[in-house]
């Protein structure tokens, strides 16, 4: 059997740190993807939202993801059933196995940084060079957020229900 998730999508909002009851560092993030369909001729965005976990040192890294952060993300999917108010409500989450960052967003210009890539500042075409704190490598301060990818072991096998 194959349980496989491959994601590409846009952090909405900076992920949440917690900790399981054995103290494993857990990071949830929402995710949002979209896609494009044809609705009369024209191209509509259908926007989906998933809630991704990551544990121990992967937590570690999501954890310095920010909103708008563009993240590549593979995993598995785990379903998840609680009862509230008498009804049984099902939803699915991603359980993160390695997540890249793919670009970065800088919120206050909204401009996308392509991670270990040269960049040109838009608002002073004639200096190249990073947007987040006026020096000339990007590559340099990204260099912490290139791959990060953990095996199977990696994963804690425990039961972590309280967070979801």
């Amino acid at each position: 059997m194959i349980n496989k998730v491959i994601l590409l999508g846009n952090l909405g909002g900076d992920p949440q740190v917690k900790f399981s009851q054995n103290g494993t560092m857990v990071a949830i993030m929402k995710l949002a993807t979209t896609e494009y369909v044809k609705k009369n001729g024209n191209l509509s965005p259908i926007t989906e939202w998933h809630t991704v976990y990551a544990y121990g040192k992967l937590a570690e890294f999501c954890s310095e993801l920010r909103k708008g952060d563009k993240i590549f993300v593979e995993g598995k999917l785990r379903k998840v059933s609680f009862e509230s108010d008498n009804k049984i409500f099902r939803i699915s989450n991603i359980i993160a196995k390695s997540v890249k960052l793919v670009s970065r967003r800088i919120s206050s210009n909204s401009i996308t940084i392509p991670v270990n890539e040269e960049v040109v500042d838009p608002l002073n075409p004639n200096e190249s060079g990073s947007l987040l704190n006026g020096n000339l490598s990007p590559k340099d301060e990204f260099a912490t957020d290139t791959v990060e990818i953990f095996s199977e072991e990696d994963t804690p096998l425990s039961d972590d229900s309280d967070l979801f």
